[in-house]
């Protein structure tokens, strides 16, 4: 129903330009009739303003043609992988894809063209998640092509194309502007059905406990990317050197501070998570309530299928010791949706293990990471100053702006005085409520002073830089003593009661001038 209603909005978008269009054609033959010139040329010029942007938007959508990115994973090169991939085809009903592509987004995806099937992974997602969790990403997006969702969104995506392509174009076309967010409202419900279709087909196949962790995962690894890119890969961009980025992002991924952060982030930033009507995705929260409730009435037909496939035998992997998802053949096990789904163990091996076919150029070709190779605790020292540089003049260059001045002992003086929101100067977000623009004010501030406490030390040879996976830099100063630029700053940053205890701490490692 919804597909129908869509189509006929989407009609009705390009008529209803074609008839204003004619409408203000015939005006402006009129006018010129009755011997209006002027009037009859400004209409003209309206008709025109919307005809030719409507008709510009339809031929560049329809032409258009997604094409395939990123590293091709064979099933040559990853065999495990592919193991994995045709046993949730099967369980999803459905054939496997032709085309398995590995990418540098947080996300995974599939889409069909001329009948060849191409599904997506984004390296942080493989890189930051269980085999279990993985699993359940992939039954996901499998999902969309059981269910047929793939050759509907080849069309849309080329009818959202053509949409906003022309309501970009002009101010006159903003007058069909109310219409197109009328198709994105249907066109948007009818998505976040296929999206909790493709839920139970997770649920099914990978079990309630994988897909659960997988969707209140997928955000916070996002973040952790983030900030890998800014803070890591940024070093080998700067240095113009290639260290193992995939190595990198496990290092990092695997040190205890980030294992309690990203964990502590997990159910923050579901809670958090905006919901609108025009949203493709239904909130995380929401899909997360949703699968702890699907019984056999709602995943039955698939979590059975899904039963039935594991009881057969073994699909994927062998590995010795306790058995995982995928070599379970214990036995059968109950044929409801809740049973089949709740009977999944959870496999717990980092997902990561399935990429041992990608070579390293491969993945630093995805990030634009280039020159010669070299290892994480070389490339730290090496770049590291640089970096570290960088964000210290933008601590300057904020001080300068807010009349702290440019000196560390300036912005001291106006965090004692209160002076954090002078420093990073009103949000643009406005929507963030008043806890939020005050957290992520101390976040810059303690990461730029950090900075340049770092860049201070550095520069009078005081100190040495060394990666730290949980946290930026460590300095390393002459005795031998290890200092966190992070954990020194933040309770000042926090707290202006704290800053006089900062002084103190700053003057004895060395920093001058406070």
């Amino acid at each position: 129903m919804r597909s129908a209603l869509a189509l006929v909005l989407l009609v009705g978008f390009f008529v209803l330009g074609l008839a204003l269009t004619a409408f203000l054609v015939a005006v402006s033959v009129w006018r010129f009739r009755i011997g209006d010139f002027q009037g009859g040329g400004w209409v003209g010029c309206f008709a025109a303003a919307i005809l030719f942007p409507l008709l510009w938007a339809v031929v560049r959508a329809v032409f258009a043609r997604p094409e395939p990115s990123g590293v091709p994973m064979t099933r040559a090169t990853h065999p495990r992988l592919w193991r994995h991939v045709d046993e949730l085809a099967g369980i999803a009903g459905t054939r496997s894809p032709d085309d398995l592509r590995l990418v540098p987004d947080v996300n995974a995806r599939v889409w069909e063209r001329r009948g060849t099937r191409y599904l997506e992974l984004g390296v942080p997602l493989v890189a930051g998640m269980s085999v279990g969790e993985l699993r359940s990403v992939l039954a996901h997006e499998l999902g969309h092509y059981g269910g047929g969702h793939t050759r509907e969104s080849a069309v849309r995506f080329r009818a959202k194309l053509a949409l906003e392509l022309a309501v970009r174009q002009g101010d006159f076309m903003r007058l069909l502007y109310g219409w197109a967010r009328l198709y994105s409202l249907v066109v948007a419900a009818e998505s976040r059905d296929h999206e909790r279709f493709a839920d139970e087909v997770a649920v099914a196949a990978a079990g309630q406990e994988a897909a659960r962790r997988a969707l209140l995962r997928s955000g916070p690894v996002a973040v952790a990317w983030e900030d890998y890119l800014r803070w890591y890969v940024a070093l080998a961009v700067v240095a113009g050197r290639t260290p193992p980025l995939l190595a990198g992002f496990r290092a990092y991924l695997a040190h205890p501070r980030r294992v309690h952060d990203l964990r502590a982030l997990e159910p923050v930033m579901a809670e958090r998570e905006s919901a609108s009507v025009f949203d493709s995705h239904p909130p995380v929260r929401e899909r997360v309530a949703a699968m702890a409730a699907m019984g056999a009435a709602g995943s039955g037909g698939r979590a059975a299928r899904a039963a039935d496939q594991r009881a057969a035998g073994p699909v994927g992997d062998r590995v010795a010791g306790p058995a995982v998802a995928d070599d379970d053949a214990a036995g059968p096990v109950a044929a409801t949706g809740r049973a089949a789904a709740d009977a999944v163990p959870v496999d717990g091996r980092p997902a990561w293990e399935l990429l041992d076919g990608t070579p390293d150029e491969a993945v630093a070709g995805l990030l634009e990471v280039q020159g010669p190779p070299i290892t994480w605790e070389e490339l730290a020292p090496l770049a590291g100053p640089v970096l570290v540089r960088r964000y210290a003049a933008a601590l300057w260059h904020a001080g300068r702006v807010s009349k702290a001045g440019t000196t560390l002992a300036g912005v001291l003086t106006c965090l004692e005085q209160g002076g954090l929101h002078r420093l990073t100067g009103r949000p643009v977000d406005a929507s963030l409520t008043a806890e939020q623009v005050h957290e992520a004010a101390v976040e810059s501030v303690t990461e730029l002073l950090a900075c340049a406490v770092a860049d201070q030390l550095v520069t009078a040879g005081r100190a040495v830089l060394e990666l730290n996976w949980g946290g930026g830099f460590t300095l390393r100063l002459a005795d031998g003593a290890a200092v966190y630029p992070d954990d020194l700053v933040a309770p000042a940053v926090r707290d202006p009661a704290r800053v006089v205890e900062l002084r103190v701490r700053l003057r004895a490692i060395g920093v001058d001038g406070l």
